[in-house]
């Protein structure tokens, strides 16, 4: 068998060459790792600008909650107000629903209970009685609005003649009031 010639040549050479193909595999190792290296720096870089952003998102979105908690509260505030101005409309309507109806009584009492002197017509009773205790213009178109709330025929108790005499008569304290002043 040949024996393999171990002379410091060779032995040199068989290093020098097992060295350079050492030093050829840590050179692409080397390019490998700083290929890795610049991928995962992009890759953070990446995530960092991501993390940013989601932050950023972060930040908005309590900024918008704040906001939607700021004009939920204004709009409970303003339900609110608009309910109570609501039950005193509706409180001041019933009121004067009452007073109305109780007005109506009264002139029906009046109604009722007038007796007519002798040759005296009847005619005009409404007037005289619905517009009594009125003392200017102003008085007396309130009073005319308040009538023709009770006594329009649209009314459930609507009277047609009531509001003949009660037009007939607003008309002649109109006139009246007009040439005073």
């Amino acid at each position: 068998m040949d024996q393999p010639n171990y002379s410091t040549e060779n032995i040199k050479e068989a290093v020098n060459k097992w060295l350079f193909q050492d030093a050829i595999d840590i050179e692409k190792d080397r390019e490998e790792l700083r290929a890795e290296n610049k991928r995962l720096r992009e890759e953070r870089d990446r995530l960092e600008e991501e993390k940013r952003c989601l932050e950023a998102g972060k930040r908005q979105l309590n900024i918008d909650r704040q906001e939607l908690a700021m004009r939920l509260e204004l709009e409970k505030n303003r339900q609110a107000r608009e309910k109570e101005l609501f039950e005193m409309k509706w409180k001041i309507l019933e009121e004067e629903l009452v007073k109305l109806s109780k007005d109506k009584m009264d002139l029906e009492m009046l109604k009722d209970n007038y007796t007519p002197k002798q040759g005296i017509i009847v005619e005009g009773i409404y007037g005289s009685i619905l517009f009594k205790g009125v003392t200017n213009e102003l008085e007396l178109k309130k009073r005319y609005k308040d009538l023709m709330k009770i006594y329009h025929p649209d009314n459930v108790a609507g009277d047609d003649t009531a509001v003949q005499e009660i037009n007939r008569e607003y008309e002649t304290l109109k006139t009246e009031f007009r040439a005073r002043y």
